[in-house]
This record gives structure tokens, sequence and C-alpha cells, in this order.
């Protein structure tokens, strides 16, 4: 096999394939990647065995062939050389890489020690814009849950109901609902993307532009961006019925606020947040919320937000970091927080987008 390839095309396809590799895992064929060069065309392959990503992209092609190189030794060469052509020559078991500057010899095996990838041959598909599939994880992501017991919360539930398709997200201190119009979605998706998928699906999705054609059966789902492809292994579980817990009417007391003065704000108070019991108190009174912590290690943080409102004052308990969460990922400028008592659920909407809605569950405060 002997090629010659572009630099930094080769390093963005790396660091893709790099990325869904399972860093300890005991199975050492999974820390390599798969080059495979024939007719103009270089096709890269790793995977974890729950997640399998193929890459194409255009190569000067001397001579075709196949050769399993170790992921991280690869990634870390192409961050380190100069940009340009660089040539690939594969010898019996070693593979030789020349930069302009220098020349790595790598030791290989063999490509038929590769496993083989479970591509999709029944499944059933739906075509959605990217933009759109990016905001669905965006602003979904930061509400899975990190606790593995849970596993049917580790991840995002992706559904669908009347040509509109939904992402939500939750831990149970916390849920996270976007609503997307796509017309070619069908009326039986509902399946639940791992924790990792979603990550891995971020990053992709950063240089994806137009549709994204979307494949899934009962155990894998499958994203074609392109010239990449991305295979995963559904979560094999039952997400909770949320439904019930969202209000239909959001006839509740509320405020609009803007989201970079309530970003700073909490960001300054948490500073004395008790990192073992981290919660907040907003006290909401007419013309104003006060913000504040007390903290008997540290001490005491107050810090005063004009808004316009002049319901009865109530003082509401959270975690400021789910809050931060929301306020980091949102686009809108303002926010409106609907609340109704110190014991219910806090709702936030942005104010110019009725797509999202996000939900955060109550603490008691002194």
């Amino acid at each position: 096999m002997l090629f010659n390839v572009e630099k930094q095309s080769l390093l963005k396809a790396i660091s893709y394939a790099y990325s869904i590799i399972e860093k300890k895992s005991s199975i050492s064929v999974l820390s390599y990647v798969l080059l495979e060069a024939n007719d103009e065309t270089l096709v890269i392959k790793s995977t974890d065995l729950d997640n399998s990503i193929i890459i194409k992209m255009d190569a000067d092609v001397k001579v075709g062939g196949s050769v399993l190189i170790v992921a991280q030794t690869c990634y870390d060469i192409l961050r380190k050389i100069s940009d340009g052509i660089i040539t690939f020559e594969s010898l019996e078991n070693y593979i030789v890489v020349t930069s302009k500057e220098v020349k790595f010899t790598l030791n290989t095996l063999s490509p038929e020690e590769f496993p083989e990838i479970a591509y999709l041959k029944e499944s059933r598909k739906f075509s959605i814009k990217s933009d759109v599939l990016k905001k669905l994880l965006n602003m979904t992501y930061f509400a899975m849950s990190q606790d593995e017991s849970r596993y049917n919360l580790n991840g995002v539930l992706l559904h669908s109901e009347s040509s509109k398709i939904s992402a939500v997200a939750t831990d149970v201190h916390r849920l996270s609902l976007v609503t997307e119009d796509c017309e070619s979605v069908s009326e039986n998706l509902h399946f639940i993307l791992s924790r990792k998928t979603v990550n891995e699906c971020r990053k992709m999705l950063d240089s994806v532009e137009g549709d994204v054609d979307v494949f899934f059966n009962d155990v894998y789902v499958s994203f074609n961006f392109g010239s990449m492809i991305f295979i995963s292994r559904l979560v094999d579980g039952n997400f909770p019925e949320y439904q019930h817990i969202i209000p239909k009417e959001l006839n509740m007391h509320n405020f609009t606020i803007a989201k970079k003065s309530l970003m700073d704000a909490l960001s300054r108070v948490s500073i004395i947040v008790d990192e073992k019991s981290p919660v907040v108190r907003m006290v909401i009174k007419t013309g104003e919320i006060e913000i504040n912590v007390a903290n008997t290690a540290k001490g005491n943080a107050e810090e005063k937000i004009l808004v316009d409102y002049a319901g009865d004052e109530e003082t509401l308990g959270f975690n400021p970091r789910y809050i931060m969460d929301i306020l980091t990922n949102v686009d809108s400028e303002e926010l409106v927080v609907f609340f109704k008592d110190s014991l219910s659920a806090t709702i936030l909407k942005a104010k110019d987008d009725d797509t999202m809605i996000f939900m955060v569950m109550p603490m008691l405060v002194n």
C-alpha cells in the first residue's frame, strides 16, 4: 500500500476515529484504526464494538491495500508534523510515514484482525437538517444522567409525533426538552442515544452542513454525515414517561431576565457554594430578584438583579450548575422564568424560541 494525503484533512478524520476508541480496552486491536486505500480514496475505520465510524476522503493512491495502525500514535504524529503532503507506505509488518521533515516507521497489524462493523441491513430511515439535529443534541446533552445505575437515563431520547421530532434528557433533578419540525420523520421513531453517541455526534456536527440521513432499527442507529458514517448501539431500556410532569399551560408566576445578568450573578455567588450541597437561594420580590448563598465554612454572597415582576414574594432553591448549564447552551439573550412555589419545579424558556423547555427541580433552603 502506498498513498499520499494532505495532512490537515487526515488529521481531522483521524481525530474523529480516535475519539470513539475506548482508551482502556482489554482488546488491543480496538486501539487501532483501519486504513484502506483504493481508487483515489482513503477509508478510515475505527470501533469500540458499540460505536463505529467510517470516513472516506480523497487521496493520491499509488498502490492499494489496507493496514491497521495504532490510533493514538497516528493522531500524535499528525498533530506534531508540519502541514503539507504526507506519504504512507506499507511494507510487511510495518508502515513508513514520511513528511517533509521527518520519517516514522511504525508497527502494524493485519487488517484481518479488525472487528466486523455492524452495518444496518434492515432499517428505517429519516432525514433531518444538520442544524436541527445539532440543536436537539446541544440543548439536551447537559441533562443526561451521569449515574451508571440509571442506564436508561444515560443518554437522549429521540421520538416523533405528527411530523415533529423531540429530544429529551433528564437525570431526575432536571429535564431538557426540544421539539422541532421534521417532515420526513416516521411516526414510530422512539429510541435512546447513548451518552457517548450524543457527545460524538455533537463533535461531528460542528463540521457538517445540509441534511443528515439517519437509519435505525431496534439495536443500532447510523448517522450518515456525507463522507462520514457513524454507527452506534442504542440504549436497551425504557425512558420514563416524562410528558405528564410538564405543565400543558404555563399559568404561573414569571419574569423575564437577561441571560448574561443571571449567568454572571450565578457564577459569582457560586464561589461560596458548598460543593457537597450546592444550593443557592433566589428570593423573588417586586422589581428584583436576590440571589444569595450561605456557607458556614466560606461565608456568604448576595447579588440583586432588577426584573419586571410585581407578584407575591417567593423563595426558590436550586443547584446553580443546572441553571448555568442552560444559560451556557441557549442562544437567546433573554429567558422567561416560570415558577409556582418553593416545592415545585422551576421552568425556563428562551424568550424568542418556543421549541425548548427546561425544568429544574427544587432544593430545600432554610
